[in-house]
């Protein structure tokens, strides 16, 4: 999570943000979350609300300022007079700035919590500082803090003449007369590694900082950052540590790194160390004089530490949350104990989200036999969220192989739906064939010998098709590009080779056929021990393919390139349907072949997005209808018909989850 802000009037009023995640934004405390629409682009940093009219909202994204004025449902690009471009981002923001007494004064600072970097001397525009003077409808450069200096945070006083920045590298900055000319002020602090600040209201001479390690080691070690404080406007800085650990280490992860800092609306700190040695969250009741650990461990679905990268507290301090780089978090007892706000707990064992989710959504499978069984994959710590109740609730059975390297594809079959399989990784590494053959209840995990040894690197990514009723024969497509095949449940691969790399794989609903999409086109294997066959005249590249009922063959070729679109040979020969060169996946209902779904994906680093979201057609291919209602973001990676329940689509975005819609029948 790289935002977080409470409505200063209404404390149940939450909204959140993350890199490549959009907004989201609740109603109850946190307890559930809704979708919100307005966005060419889904990189979201740093929240401000107008302190005079609450209804009124800014987000910086990496797309530039937003704004919203109904209280973060609905937001609204405000961009005049900064710079233009569209790759890599023209005029990221981190955070957007309100004059107290005159909301139509503001203040925008180029810059990403996240950190990315893009080649060339300001080819992001880092470091320069915008202000308007009419609302945000016009925007003028006022200053350069330092060309393509990043400004991780920034805060200021209610008149915003006084004003401090973390600069990634740099250190801290001050300005005196509102943003127009910034010098240093970093004497006393241990490195340039200012990472977010936190001010006192009432003294705008009271600053604290949070830093991270050393950038460099010194005689082999990496020394500890940590919290330091300024009481005479950054003339000086003295650390305020006790009671967190300052860890140093000849790994830069594993010593004491602070990122983020919150002064909460009662004046208690709030901090977490990243670093490895410790990932622990702080709090301070003394200004930062003394510290003592904010709470122990608790249940949470997804596994990364619980500290903190964004903070954020009601009025009067009664309420805290905290975003994790997974895992939404929430205090109402002064970080004494803590709740997952992102997820909760079921009855069963297992969890169901609560509406804001950070997954990458790769792939869905569902059980030929069994109506309620649901397989997803994802990247990260989503790499498999099986649920045996029809998606009420979902578990994380492959933690014990691996808590965090994603997964491309699963696949359930068998004669009664008991034999998974998946293929783990992502980005191009390997990690593992995993294989049940109890509907998911136990797992075994294949990889060397034949396959690729485990974290190899390839230059692709993972399918995988099973291709027998009882689900023993499967053919896996790995990121080396190569096609292996078991008809033993996994027990044992062999290599198929072929002439050209391969992209993906699939088996028609009766398994009778495999198709295999390479460089070269698709390779049609028919029955088992065939040969491979090459299709004549079928498209090559394609890095999704699928099977409808009937046998018509349906593709989607790589994104913005000369064979995106959307591939089929329902005629009897190959032609595109869609020149759409977003289309990443391809979904056929299965009670109605003529009812095809499409979804498009566009990779981030676009001002504006070309993804358009969900496409549906009712005639075939012969045209189609975007049906994006209520989808918080157009990037989509995946999509899937479910076969028990008619109309029903489960789509799995670019960075907000998994979501379903009833379509309406075709008429």
């Amino acid at each position: 999570m790289t935002g977080l802000a409470v409505d200063p009037v209404d404390p149940d009023v939450v909204l959140v943000g993350g890199d490549i995640l959009g907004v989201g934004v609740s109603e109850d405390g946190g307890r559930s979350w809704q979708a919100t629409s307005g966005f060419a682009s889904w990189e979201v940093n740093a929240f401000t609300w107008d302190m005079a009219n609450t209804n009124e909202v800014w987000v910086g994204t990496l797309s530039g300022p937003y704004e919203s004025l109904d209280g973060g449902h609905t937001w609204s690009a405000r961009r005049a007079g900064l710079p233009t471009g569209d790759y890599p981002y023209s005029a990221p923001i981190q955070k957007v700035l309100i004059d107290a007494s005159n909301s139509d004064h503001l203040l925008a600072f180029g810059g990403n919590q996240s950190q990315l970097k893009a080649s060339g001397t300001g080819a992001l525009h880092y470091g320069l500082v915008y202000e308007s003077t009419d609302g945000g409808n016009h925007w003028s450069t006022i200053a350069n803090v330092g060309t393509n200096w990043n400004i991780l945070d920034v805060i200021g006083s209610g008149d915003l003449q006084t004003l401090y920045a973390a600069v990634l590298n740099h250190g801290v900055y001050k300005s005196t007369d509102g943003g127009h000319s910034w010098a240093p002020v970093d004497a006393g602090l241990p490195n340039d590694q200012a990472m977010a600040l936190a001010g006192d209201p009432g003294d705008p001479d009271t600053v604290w900082a949070a830093v991270g390690h050393d950038p460099t080691a010194t005689s082999g070690v990496y020394r500890p950052g940590g919290i330091y404080k300024t009481t005479d406007g950054g003339q000086s800085w003295a650390s305020e540590n006790n009671g967190i650990p300052q860890n140093a280490s000849s790994a830069a992860s594993y010593s004491t790194s602070m990122s983020s800092v919150l002064r909460a609306g009662d004046g208690t700190l709030y901090t977490a160390d990243q670093g490895y040695a410790d990932q622990n969250r702080y709090v301070s009741t003394d200004g930062g004089a003394h510290w003592k650990m904010a709470g122990a461990g608790f249940p949470k679905f997804y596994p990364a530490a619980a500290t903190p990268y964004a903070w954020a507290s009601s009025a009067n301090g009664g309420l805290v949350v905290g975003g994790s780089s997974d895992t939404l978090m929430a205090s109402t007892d002064h970080g004494a104990t803590w709740s997952d706000i992102g997820s909760t707990r079921t009855a069963t064992g297992g969890w169901h989200g609560n509406g804001f989710s950070g997954l990458l959504g790769t792939r869905i499978a569902f059980s030929p036999t069994q109506p309620g069984d649901i397989f997803l994959t994802g990247f990260d710590a989503g790499n498999l969220l099986p649920s045996l109740d029809g998606g009420a609730s979902w578990t994380r059975p492959l933690s014990g192989w691996d808590n965090y390297d994603g997964g491309y594809d699963v696949q359930v079959g068998g004669e009664s739906g008991n034999i998974v399989y998946e293929v783990l990784g992502q980005a191009g590494v390997f990690n593992g064939i995993a294989v049940s053959q109890d509907a998911g209840q136990t797992w075994t995990y294949h990889v060397g010998g034949v396959l690729p040894a485990r974290y190899a690197v390839g230059s692709g990514q993972g399918s995988i098709a099973i291709a027998s009723s009882d689900g023993a024969t499967a053919y896996a497509v790995l990121p080396n590009e190569q096609v292996y095949v078991t008809t033993d449940a996994g027990a044992s691969w062999n290599l198929l080779a072929l002439t050209s790399p391969a992209f993906a794989v699939t088996s028609s609903p009766d398994y009778r056929n495999v198709y295999v999409a390479t460089g070269a086109g698709i390779y049609q294997i028919t029955g088992a021990g065939s040969a491979p066959a090459l299709v004549s005249g079928s498209p090559s590249g394609l890095r999704r393919v699928v099977v409808a009922a009937d046998g018509a063959v349906y593709g989607a070729g790589p994104i913005e390139t000369s064979q995106s679109g959307l591939w089929t040979n329902q005629t009897g020969s190959w032609t595109r349907l869609s020149t759409n060169q977003w289309v990443n996946d391809v979904a056929i209902d299965p009670e109605n072949n003529r009812r095809i779904v499409y979804v498009t994906n566009d990779n981030p680093y676009h001002d504006t997005s070309f993804a358009t979201g969900v496409w549906v057609s009712c005639n075939a291919g012969s045209s189609f209808t975007q049906y994006n209602a209520g989808l918080p973001m157009l990037r989509v990676l995946s999509a899937a018909f479910d076969p028990w329940t008619s109309g029903r689509v489960i789509v799995g975005t670019d960075g907000r989850g998994y979501w379903q819609a009833e379509l309406p029948s075709c008429s």
